[in-house]
């Protein structure tokens, strides 16, 4: 169970590298993927703690993986056209040199044996950041703007690293690559996780707002939502509530990366990451 929970957690952690990286309109696949993070979470609890027999092959079988097929490739083999070169002229070879005498080689020195990096796997996806809520504009825990989460800021995953930087944002698959923070910084981390829900919220919410077709404040209207729909193959269903125009949805990111940065600016994560692979 412990194993199972924690390969949820590392899924879920993913979904904000998907939405960073992926780019539109392919971050659309990001919500597949979440919704298969929370397949595991279903099918890990579905066990409870005293049915043994949850396995990766059982999983896999009964909650494949969601989203778009992996693309295909072809071989195609042609003739190549024979390459004509012109012969180098001959040239006249040099003579040759008394060679120099051969010195004694350096003794080799013992190369120092490699250290493995240690690393806590991530029993869950708590973050010590909160997810703001707005009345105005409708989000709030569980409710995101275009269901895009706040990017998860949790204890540091890296023993090497945890001593200085005990907190990180995990904004990237290879946990290595995502930034930490000493433990006076959390703040800081959550200002950081903030700014990068905000940025997701433009490239995708917003984007896909826009390719909706509804006009806002002094827009027009691109190709039509159905159009745009078939044109990426995928998540008709998932964005067909999304009614609001192009500067609404801007202003909805807006409005929640400010109410973000407020309810997180005192974050300080006390009672969080005392120890090594503790305090999650």
């Amino acid at each position: 169970m412990k194993g199972c929970l924690s390969a949820y957690a590392n899924c879920a952690l993913q979904v904000a590298a998907c939405f960073k990286n992926a780019g539109f309109p392919a971050s659309l696949e990001c919500f597949e993927f979440g919704a298969w993070c929370l397949d595991v979470d279903k099918y890990c609890k579905g066990f409870g703690s005293s049915k043994p027999g949850c396995n990766k092959n059982d999983l896999i079988k009964k909650t494949p993986p969601k989203g778009s097929p992996p693309p295909s490739s072809t071989v195609i083999t042609t003739t190549c056209k024979p390459t004509t070169t012109t012969p180098k002229p001959t040239t006249t070879p040099k003579p040759t040199t008394t060679p120099k005498p051969t010195t004694t080689p350096k003794p080799t020195t013992t190369t120092k044996p490699t250290t493995t990096t240690t690393k806590c796997p991530i029993p869950t996806k708590t973050s010590i950041c909160e997810q703001p809520s707005n009345k105005k504009w409708g989000y709030g825990p569980g409710n995101p703007v275009g269901g895009i989460e706040l990017p998860v800021v949790t204890c540091n995953d890296l023993k090497s690293d945890w001593a200085k930087k005990p907190f990180k944002l995990y904004t990237d698959s290879d946990s290595t690559k995502c930034k930490s923070y000493p433990r006076n910084s959390c703040a800081n981390a959550c200002a950081d996780a903030c700014k990068e829900q905000y940025e997701d919220c433009l490239d995708t919410y917003a984007q896909a707002c826009k390719k909706n077709g509804k006009k806002g404040r002094g827009e027009e209207a691109e190709e039509s939502y159905f159009d745009f729909a078939a044109s990426v193959n995928t998540l008709g269903r998932r964005t067909f509530g999304w009614t609001d125009s192009y500067s609404t949805a801007v202003d909805k990111c807006k409005a929640q990366y400010k109410d973000c940065l407020d309810v997180n600016k005192w974050k300080t994560g006390k009672d969080k990451c005392g120890k090594f692979g503790e305090g999650w």
